[in-house]
């Protein structure tokens, strides 16, 4: 999430700086981790790593999960087809399919310091999730 933030170029949204970054990412996951302890009957986690890498089966217990049925539909990439103007990311337009290059991307892309930092504010959490993407 912190390595998709500094391209998006939404100043207005997200912190500047890396310090801050961590901060905004802990409050959303949080928020949603409440959300999840209160409504455990209406709530999923669903990890991007398995989304991407596992669309289909993915799909298919999230939908699962809230009593719908799969459709193939439900992962065909939206970049494959003109949805016009919209609030989808910008670098899918044009993309035939889900992929999982970005999945470890912020171990690449983001420097030693900003790891470090990252991993002194969301480590815990990161813990508590088993999340080792």
């Amino acid at each position: 999430i912190v390595a998709s933030m500094a391209e998006t170029n939404m100043k207005l949204v997200f912190p500047a700086c890396v310090e801050g970054r961590p901060e905004h990412v802990k409050r959303y996951i949080e928020a949603g981790l409440q959300y999840c302890s209160d409504f455990p009957n209406n709530s999923t986690i669903v990890y991007y790593e398995n989304l991407v890498t596992r669309p289909k089966e993915t799909m298919k217990q999230v939908l699962s999960d809230i009593g719908e049925q799969f459709e193939s539909q439900i992962i065909e990439y939206p970049g494959s087809a003109n949805h016009g103007s919209g609030l989808e990311d910008p670098k899918a337009r044009g993309r035939e399919s889900i992929s999982d290059a970005n999945i470890g991307r912020w171990k690449r892309d983001l420097s030693p310091r900003d790891i470090r930092i990252l991993e002194s504010k969301l480590g815990a959490l990161r813990k508590h999730l088993a999340y080792n993407g």
